[in-house]
């Protein structure tokens, strides 16, 4: 048997369903008016996205702490099994930080810490694919190797209805977001190298949507896509989405989900996006026998 762990950053499909002794979830905190909140478990996604479009909060995100890991882990390393931690990248989170020195404390090595490099959708589909190969019985060895090999096929680009610019000062400065919301533009942001950047901008809801299917068509060979959006019930942007990603690749099928606190936090409270796990390509080669 094979522990995995995460932080409540990995989102799922909603048709997505995780049995609760597979897979261990640290919730990150969410502080909002003063107050603090465990995602998932005292507030919603669609419940901070709610507060966040009602009264113009910004949530602060708070990954797990060194003692939540401690705890954690503590408790599964007495078992002596191998523990494999998936976490928010380092970049925009302090999960990584502090599950790695949970692990140095504990004095471990059988506990594995793996940098997702991304959030929300992305990291959810890492997790599926650690929840894969744990089922398939592969050695922790082969699990952590398959996970950071896929967080290098991941791609996310997302979109914004508006600028906000109390969340988008933070990825692109206050100047910045202020002439965007000024001119009515829509950015786009994707996550590169573990940071979230934004990458582009436009002016209508149909060239955003268009540009996210131009996005797509790139990938000739997907392994997993996910449409993340702000609401729980399916929206308009999300529906045209998957009519036209269903002309472009009748064989798949894609779902959506709710994004998350974390991301929220970072991209606003109207925003659609689309993640893509790209195939792994498997070189094969020949040998031939020596004359």
């Amino acid at each position: 048997m094979i522990y995995l762990v995460t932080d409540s950053g990995a989102q799922f499909a909603q048709s997505y369903f995780v049995e609760q002794n597979r897979l261990l979830v640290l919730p990150n905190r969410i502080e909002m008016d003063g107050k603090l909140y465990r995602e998932g478990i005292d507030i919603t996604a669609e419940d901070v996205v709610r507060r966040m479009a009602k009264f113009g909060a910004t949530p602060i995100v708070h990954a797990p702490t060194v003692d939540d890991y401690l705890d954690l882990l503590g408790r599964l390393s007495m078992t002596g099994k191998p523990i494999v931690v998936i976490t928010s990248s380092r970049e925009m989170m302090n999960s990584w930080a502090n599950a790695r020195l949970a692990k140095l404390q504990l004095g471990n090595e059988n506990i594995h810490v793996v940098d997702s490099q991304t959030i929300c959708a992305g990291q959810g589909m890492l997790v599926k694919v650690a929840l894969r190969a744990i089922a398939d019985g592969k050695p922790v060895q082969e699990v952590v190797r398959l996970v950071r090999g896929a967080s290098e096929r991941i791609f996310t680009l997302y979109y914004a209805e508006s600028f906000q610019p109390k969340v988008h000062d933070q990825i692109m400065g206050a100047s910045h977001a202020l002439l965007g919301m000024i001119l009515n533009v829509k950015p786009f942001f994707a996550i590169e190298h573990g940071r979230l950047s934004a990458v582009e901008k436009v002016r209508t809801r149909s060239q955003a949507l268009e540009r996210l299917v131009e996005f797509a068509i790139e990938f000739t060979d997907i392994e997993d896509i996910l449409i993340a959006q702000y609401k729980v019930a399916i929206t308009e942007q999300t529906r045209q989405l998957q009519d036209r990603l269903a002309a472009e690749f009748p064989k798949h099928k894609f779902p959506y989900a709710l994004y998350g606190a974390t991301l929220a936090s970072k991209i606003g409270v109207d925003a659609t996006g689309i993640v893509i796990l790209e195939q792994e390509i498997v070189s094969q080669t020949r040998e031939y026998d020596e004359d």
